[in-house]
């Protein structure tokens, strides 16, 4: 099938579709570095000296802390996010290039979505294993499913 010259416009369904779960998860990742602020201000976990001005007259009786557990559990998750997110980002865009199916996309974006909160879920309240591993899994296998398809439509 030839590619169409209105493949990135959101008069493409496959494009609108992509466009609006790219979205949602990088919303949602942008949530999580939002949960990092308001952690270290409602805590009081500042990693850098400046941060203390923060505080107030409190500042003089802290002290910059690297090692809060819970903080370090927040900044894991927003990290394995920017592993997955961007990933997704870029083999979503090249995905809609081949034409796929609106089932087939529908199916690979929304995948992705659901396994991204639910490895953010899984993380933060924390669920027992494997819970998160088979999240992470999941998101994996949708990348990896697109890259697939990328390379065997012969178009990139």
């Amino acid at each position: 099938m030839a590619p169409s010259t209105d493949v990135y416009t959101l008069e493409n369904e496959i494009f609108r579709l992509y466009a609006t779960y790219v979205t949602i998860v990088v919303l949602k990742m942008m949530a999580v570095a939002l949960w990092t602020s308001k952690y270290r201000l409602q805590r009081k976990v500042f990693a850098n000296w400046e941060d203390l001005a923060f505080v107030g007259e409190e500042r003089e009786r802290l002290r910059p802390i690297l090692n809060d557990p819970s903080l370090l559990r927040i900044q894991r998750c927003h990290l394995n996010d920017l592993e997955n997110v961007v990933p997704f980002a870029v083999l979503g865009l090249l995905y809609v290039a081949t034409q796929p199916s609106f089932n087939a996309a529908s199916l690979h974006f929304r995948a992705f979505a659901l396994s991204r909160f639910f490895h953010t879920v899984a993380y933060l309240t924390p669920l027992r294993q494997p819970s998160r591993s088979l999240a992470y899994a999941a998101g994996v296998a949708v990348n990896c499913s697109m890259a697939f398809l990328i390379i065997r439509s012969g178009q990139f």
